[in-house]
């Protein structure tokens, strides 16, 4: 169950609700051509909006924290369809907690807010494990073995899917796939330290600097991310350690244990959608 009690969910529902009203009207006032979640990250990018959309970046942590057991719930009971191993679970996780930020950053009331959130997560983990995408998730993952296999470092991305017997459509799909899991989706399974780089971690570790370059990270995420890249291969409890060495300019206290983990999936969110 939540950790928050009903008065304050009363409380946040209502910050959010306000917060993103308000910056939803200011998105059709101006009639902006980009989207409403690019329109959101330029104007927070900016540093100058209304202290109402300022609340919800507040209590965003607060949230996410909250309802972590109706992401595991969820995640779980899709991750069953799936191959139905531990990763197969982390990926559905981590892609229920961005659904989660984009429910947070979209709730307008009206409902509960766990009514909300629980519908957005349900649809992104609806897409992200529907049938249609198993031929190439299984494809990738067996064409990633491959890859990672020091023997079949000699085969080409053409050779290894006329060897998996890919059309030309599910290989131009399978090709963008790979490129946004290099950056994106396996960025927690990356090992980026200097003394353990492989060619093909190395080739990850270019693919991705590309991007960052056109990503825009808060000072926080650039200090979560550069700790990630320069963690040792056992990068257990580096995600502490940033955490009780970086002091929250917010709250003049270092940051909570759980605040490089949800950093790290804000980034996540931002190099897809630069990629």
């Amino acid at each position: 169950m939540s950790n928050l009690s009903s008065k304050r969910w009363a409380e946040v529902e209502k910050i959010m609700s306000d917060g993103n009203a308000l910056l939803k009207s200011m998105h059709e006032e101006q009639s902006s051509t980009l989207p409403y979640r690019n329109f959101r990250e330029k104007v927070i990018s900016m540093g100058v909006y209304p202290k109402e959309v300022a609340n919800v970046n507040e209590i965003e942590e607060e949230v996410v924290i909250g309802c972590q057991y109706l992401v595991n719930k969820l995640a779980w009971g899709y991750s069953r369809y799936g191959i139905g191993n531990q990763q197969d679970f982390e990926d559905a996780s981590s892609e229920a907690n961005v659904a989660l930020l984009h429910a947070v950053r979209g709730y307008l009331g009206g409902v509960k807010f766990i009514t909300y959130a629980h519908n957005t997560i349900s649809n992104a983990l609806k897409t992200f494990s529907g049938a249609k995408n198993y031929k190439l998730k299984n494809a990738y993952k067996k064409m990633k073995l491959e890859l990672e296999n020091e023997k079949s470092r000699m085969f080409g991305f053409d050779e290894v899917c006329e060897n998996m017997l890919l059309t030309d459509k599910e290989k131009n799909i399978l090709a963008k796939c790979q490129s946004v899991t290099l950056i994106g989706i396996d960025l927690s399974e990356m090992d980026c330290s200097d003394d353990s780089r492989s060619p093909y971690d190395q080739l990850i570790q270019s693919e991705l600097s590309e991007v960052v370059e056109r990503v825009n990270l808060d000072d926080w995420e650039k200090t979560v991310l550069n700790a990630f890249l320069t963690s040792s291969s056992n990068k257990s409890g580096w995600q502490t350690e940033i955490a009780n060495n970086t002091i929250n300019p917010k709250t003049n206290k270092p940051y909570s244990r759980r605040a490089p983990h949800l950093a790290m999936e804000r980034i996540k969110e931002k190099i897809r959608e630069a990629a």
